[in-house]
């Protein structure tokens, strides 16, 4: 965390992919540490650097919704809490203009239908495990991919279901 803004604070960096991987990342610590206001901002800073109509209008949706759920519910294993994420999920999801993005989210639907904590167990043993064997440490990218994996695994995994039914319904 310390090591990313740092480069926030230290660089004047321009490349906009780069910095939606320094705040996505930022984003995903915030929320392992139940920082809500913090994510909500750096979900904020992500959309501004969206250069796509689509990315702008889709980028955090599922982030936005998750926290305002969590806000009321506090806490995210509970039903209360699903059917409140689907609620706000549903809402943001259904003011997006079709014809702008229709591409972005039938490929989000079918990046979720494969999304499972096995996949996420696959990629952290051929990714980093090697690396760790090799040399006791974990590098800089792999701790950032641990960091989402995490994310993945506590943030989009509970709600995927919701997700999934909510593009459904969207896409008919």
């Amino acid at each position: 965390q310390k090591d990313y803004q740092n480069l926030l604070q230290e660089y004047d960096i321009q490349d906009k992919s780069l910095l939606k991987d320094l705040y996505g990342t930022l984003k995903n610590i915030d929320l392992y540490y139940g920082l809500y206001e913090d994510a909500m901002g750096k979900v904020k800073k992500i959309r501004e650097l969206q250069d796509k109509p689509a990315d702008r209008l889709m980028s955090g949706l599922s982030n936005m919704a998750y926290m305002k759920a969590l806000k009321e519910t506090d806490y995210a294993k509970n039903e209360q809490f699903h059917k409140k994420f689907e609620q706000y999920f549903s809402e943001s999801v259904n003011q997006l203009p079709w014809d702008v993005v229709q591409d972005d989210v039938e490929g989000s639907k079918g990046s979720l239908e494969i999304y499972s904590e096995n996949l996420v167990l696959g990629i952290i043993k051929e990714r980093i495990d090697p690396g760790v064997a090799k040399t006791g440490k974990i590098s800089d990218d792999n701790a950032s991919t641990l960091i989402n994996m995490n994310y993945l695994v506590n943030h989009v995994l509970p709600v995927k279901d919701e997700m999934i039914s909510v593009y459904e319904l969207y896409c008919r």
